[in-house]
């Protein structure tokens, strides 16, 4: 039985009913079925809970959003796929986020901040990746405008399902947001982007995400050896420019790092700008 799972369970349920002020550590202890004790074996702090609570649900967004979740559709019905992923997402989980935003606004927390960053990184790459997915190369010079456009829509509609507490449709809302977005995708080219030209290359954001990483290794408290780490990415950058390129020594490295769950956001980003540049390369 492994209780740290029942333990992040329990905690949730607790949190998204109670509030997480008035949930204390016995009580999570009693309901988990372990000691006060033990707890701590767990988690430094109720706050050390929450915010391991708001990365899994972040991971689990980030992987329902993904392209390889979304097999089958294609052209628009692929956006509007991933978009009904995200807010039932959010929809599902919608009491525990009512009860953070409530008790711990993100800018107050430090560690809170930190998830929240690493999320809005990942949904913005998965972002770009099914609007070119979507609708092709031509929308690459308006890609920073469109994914912002997006990812303001999305962002009001998510407060309103959290804060507003609306029984929304899902998948009307997903398909009213997906053909707004491609309305304005045929004809945005009659305007100069504003965001776009200014777009890092992916071989840019490849190497900027690998020396991120490199320099987290030194400022994290790590479970595998940082030289290994390092190596790692040594061999990942190695392999992805060259001539020939070994996918599966790639997929190899890239399944080694997620081990490390301190920089599994970063990882996981990562991820999906190496298979955008392979698929262009």
């Amino acid at each position: 039985m492994d209780y740290k799972d029942i333990l992040i369970t329990k905690a949730t349920e607790l949190f998204s009913k109670k509030g997480f002020h008035q949930t204390s550590v016995q009580e999570l202890a009693t309901t988990t079925g372990i000691s006060k004790g033990a707890f701590y074996k767990y988690y430094d702090s109720k706050e050390s809970l929450l915010v391991e609570i708001l990365r899994q649900n972040h991971l689990e967004i980030v992987k329902q959003a993904s392209i390889e979740s979304l097999e089958g559709p294609q052209g628009e019905d692929l956006l509007t796929k991933q978009i009904m992923n995200e807010l039932n997402q959010w929809m599902k989980k919608r009491d525990f986020y009512n009860v953070l935003f409530r008790d711990f606004p993100p800018q107050e927390n430090e560690q809170i901040k930190e998830v929240m960053n690493h999320f809005r990184e990942s949904m913005m790459q998965s972002h770009k990746d099914v609007l070119i997915q979507s609708f092709g190369n031509s929308v690459r010079p308006y890609l920073l405008d469109i994914v912002t456009i997006l990812e303001g829509i999305l962002k009001e509609y998510v407060f309103t399902i959290i804060f507003d507490q609306h029984q929304v449709n899902i998948p009307r809302l997903a398909q009213l947001i997906s053909n707004s977005i491609a309305s304005m995708v045929s004809s945005i080219n009659q305007v100069e982007p504003v965001l776009g030209k200014g777009d890092l290359s992916l071989k840019d954001e490849l190497n900027l995400k690998l020396e991120t990483i490199r320099r987290q290794t030194s400022q994290t408290r790590l479970t595998l050896d940082e030289e290994k780490i390092h190596s790692s990415l040594d061999l990942i950058e190695k392999e992805i420019f060259s001539d020939k390129p070994q996918f599966f020594m790639i997929e190899a490295f890239i399944h080694y790092l997620k081990q490390e769950e301190s920089l599994l956001g970063d990882i996981q980003i990562l991820e999906r700008i190496i298979e955008s540049y392979m698929r262009e390369a």
